[in-house]
């Protein structure tokens, strides 16, 4: 659809359209619906839901079907890339235990090009969330997670690690001077601050099925 066919948006879309733009840039990754509330200031879920929908309707996002963080917002041509991209699913993890190799429910999956940009996709694998452990990560068993290795940590983002008894588990992780502090996404009790960690990659995102 050219870019002249555009249909005008109203204030308070524009508003959710450049908060999406700006959060996308910042961190990679869209914002939940509940972000997105919290900075334009609506409750209403409901309500942020329609403005999405007018979004896509008007040509300006794309929601992508079970993906957490799945908005994706249209280049300026307003043209999804159809070109899809393969990433091997590794293995499972639950939280508690290593990494177990093998024995995904699937292995690989395939995603719009448009979903991970910027990155080596020679560097990504996707792991399977295995049991409910994770739930205070926000994960659910059988959810996707999308990484691309790396030993560097960005402060505030998402990562896979590996602690010093060999456990596997998704943390947001800070680096101290000479320790980690790996921070739980829900439950702040399993917040742990320790130098012997291993970094596996960082989350890009999350596949869910409904």
């Amino acid at each position: 659809m050219p870019s002249a066919t555009k249909k005008t948006l109203t204030p308070r879309q524009k508003q959710v359209l450049d908060f999406i733009k700006s959060y996308i840039s910042q961190n990679d990754y869209a914002p939940t619906y509940e972000e997105i509330g919290k900075a334009v200031k609506l409750s209403s879920t409901a309500t942020i839901h329609n403005h999405i929908k007018a979004l896509e309707k008007k040509g300006y996002i794309q929601k992508q079907r079970n993906v957490t963080r799945g908005l994706v917002v249209l280049n300026q041509e307003d043209e999804l890339s159809t070109s899809t991209i393969t990433i091997q699913v590794l293995g499972k993890i639950t939280g508690t235990t290593p990494l177990v190799e093998g024995g995904a429910s699937r292995g690989s999956i395939e995603l719009s090009s448009s979903l991970i940009t910027g990155v080596n996709l020679e560097t990504c694998y996707a792991l399977e969330v295995w049991g409910p452990q994770l739930i205070s990560e926000g994960l659910l068993s059988g959810d996707i997670i999308i990484f691309q290795y790396t030993e560097v940590v960005e402060d505030g983002k998402v990562y896979l690690v590996v602690i010093n008894n060999g456990t596997a588990t998704i943390r947001t992780v800070y680096q101290q001077e000479k320790s980690y502090k790996l921070e739980s996404a829900i439950n702040p009790i399993n917040n742990t601050l320790t130098e012997n960690v291993q970094i596996h990659g960082r989350a890009l995102l999350v596949i869910r099925s409904y």
